[in-house]
């Protein structure tokens, strides 16, 4: 095998297969680039909704932890997440009350629901 070109001909590459190594490149950027930001989107919900579940976890261990719950709604806060805190009462037995308490974090899939048990006022 010989390294020489054709006669008449320069050594390397034609027009034509520069173009289309370019079209094959710039296909496979723009794959990679797709996967690539989808991978940052999803990290990015996956942090909001850990975030969410933080709030949620919180603010139903101070709902639980109290020694009388709050009957109504309220919001709560944290940077730039809203979570909506419900409390009512579900029945009465004796001079007991049992209390649900639903905690939605808005805009993410993140909901808590449990129910406590206090003495009737």
């Amino acid at each position: 095998m010989s390294n020489r070109s054709p006669p008449g001909r320069a050594p390397g590459f034609t027009l034509i297969e520069v173009l289309a190594a370019l079209v094959v490149l710039s296909v496979v950027l723009g794959v990679v680039f797709r996967i690539f930001s989808g991978g940052f989107v999803a990290m990015d919900r996956t942090a909001r909704t850990a975030r969410a579940l933080t709030l949620a976890e919180s603010e139903l261990a101070s709902v639980l932890a109290a020694d009388r719950a709050t009957i109504g709604e309220r919001l709560a806060s944290s940077g730039d997440l809203r979570a909506v805190v419900a409390v009512h009462p579900v029945e009465a037995v004796g001079g007991l009350v049992v209390l649900e308490i639903s905690i939605r974090v808005e805009d993410t899939p993140v909901a808590l629901r449990t129910l406590k048990l206090e003495r009737a006022p």
